[in-house]
């Protein structure tokens, strides 16, 4: 193509007798320049295999890291054990033989498969085994018998058990215990999903909506007959998990939608080992695998993975703000927290209970009454209203807009204390997605910049003005 273009600019020459020598030496200079841009690109089979080869020259220390090395090839992945993010050198090596016409500031958003692929260690003892609470219940009260057993049981003995572990909101734990569907049944090993919920009950909570542990029931679904999962009830390296699970929740979750992911514990080689694999459905089928994009920058020498951050606001990042709001030494802030209901604050005009930024005046100024004490919502005077100024809504919107940037990075602040403004040379942004309330509720995007440890600031021409109503 680039041949095309300089012939056609020497056939040009004969009709622009003018240009000058200089000009045209400039033209033909920049055409073997490299360039700059930005595009998506997907991982290909060849790709993987000339990833893992460029692994295992540049990255392996250990035995175990060869063989993740090996696995980028065998799975055609990155996974758990082998992120994408353990091989920057061999990427950019990747990247350098791939793209070599890329200049600095060039990014690439590469697509890639991730599997989740863990093998569970279990025991009478708690322990923590990559990032997963993993313990086999055996104080007597077992067999479990029936669902109602696993909360009524279960639950408080491993709550009981775990006292002196630090686990995370969300944490996973899966707890193996022998089972029985009724008293009469056969028993079986059963594993159940738990989760630790950090935020509002700071406990343990029974929650199979992430997962789902394979029952005898689901092996003989699978087939009886010799070479089937359900002859022997565990998988092997002859009777592939991969050939059969997706197949078994495409029939358990007919409900399921394209992006709904779930754990699958199962048994594998002679039930000694329990395996836990994640599977993603695409709206047509289940897979052992799923999409990941990681975005790459040209530095002006490598290649690394570009540190912009993708926040887009929760509830709970709202309600972040109120906090600060109402325990801030800042008297001008605290003044506008809402001491009565506790989810809204009137200075950045975030409101955590309907998950927006305000620019309604009427939501924003008034009173309210908490404990026998009544409050002004802007009890400085700060906002103009209809009552005091007929152009208030012009007056109000310089005011709201320039309070919503300074709660954007101050929402930065309290989620990213530790964050620092280049990695690996690269400038760090956040790019922030937030909803404003008009009358009308509509999203919003803007750039911030990392300008110091922990300290932010809003990009202007990211910004988009909003009037005040």
């Amino acid at each position: 193509m680039k041949k095309f273009y300089l012939i056609a600019f020497l056939f040009g020459l004969l009709f622009v007798s003018c240009t000058p020598e200089k000009d045209v030496y400039n033209q033909l200079d920049a055409a073997k320049q490299p360039y700059h841009t930005s595009i998506g690109y997907t991982l290909t089979a060849a790709d993987y295999s000339t990833i893992s080869k460029y692994a295992l020259t540049y990255c392996p220390t250990t035995h175990a890291d060869s063989a993740y090395a090996k696995q980028i090839n065998t799975y055609l992945s990155f996974g758990y054990t082998h992120p994408v993010s353990n091989y920057t050198f061999a990427m950019s090596k990747f990247f350098a033989t791939t793209f070599l016409a890329y200049n600095a500031g060039s990014t690439i958003a590469l697509s890639y498969d991730y599997t989740d692929f863990r093998t569970l260690v279990t025991g009478n003892t708690a322990t923590t085994t990559q990032n997963y609470y993993v313990y086999t219940a055996t104080d007597g009260t077992v067999p479990i018998v029936g669902a109602a057993g696993i909360t009524s049981k279960i639950l408080p003995y491993i709550s009981s058990k775990l006292v002196s572990l630090t686990p995370v909101d969300g944490q996973m734990m899966v707890v193996e215990f022998p089972y029985q569907e009724t008293t009469a049944s056969a028993t079986e090993t059963r594993d159940a999903f738990f989760y630790y919920d950090g935020i509002v009950a700071s406990a343990w909570l029974y929650n199979n909506s992430k997962g789902y542990a394979l029952t005898l029931a689901d092996y003989a679904l699978m087939g009886n007959g010799t070479g089937q999962p359900g002859a022997t009830n565990y998988f092997s390296g002859t009777v592939l998990p991969a050939n059969y699970i997706p197949k078994l929740l495409k029939n358990k979750f007919p409900e399921a939608v394209a992006g709904d992911t779930r754990y699958i514990s199962y048994k594998d080689y002679s039930l000694t080992e329990t395996h836990l694999d994640l599977y993603s459905y695409d709206g047509t089928n289940w897979k052992d695998r799923t999409t990941l994009t990681t975005q790459y920058a040209q530095t002006g020498t490598s290649w690394f993975p570009d540190p912009t951050i993708h926040l887009t606001m929760a509830k709970s990042d709202y309600q972040m703000l109120v906090d600060y709001a109402g325990a801030t030494t800042n008297d001008s802030i605290k003044g506008y927290y809402d001491y009565l209901y506790k989810d809204d604050e009137f200075w950045y005009g975030a409101s955590a209970y309907y998950g927006e930024f305000q620019f309604k005046v009427a939501s924003r100024t008034g009173s309210y009454t908490a404990s026998g004490v009544l409050y002004p919502q802007d009890p400085f005077g700060l906002y103009h209203t209809s009552a005091t100024d007929k152009n208030y809504a012009a007056y109000d919107t310089p005011i709201f807009n320039a309070h919503l940037q300074a709660g954007l990075c101050q929402l930065l602040s309290l989620k990213y204390p530790t964050l620092k403004p280049l990695d690996n040379g690269i400038q760090v942004y956040v790019v922030v997605t937030y909803v404003v309330y008009t009358g009308a509720t509509v999203k919003y995007t803007c750039t911030i910049k990392c300008i110091g440890v922990g300290q932010f600031l809003v990009v202007p021409s990211t910004y988009t003005s909003v009037s005040a109503v």
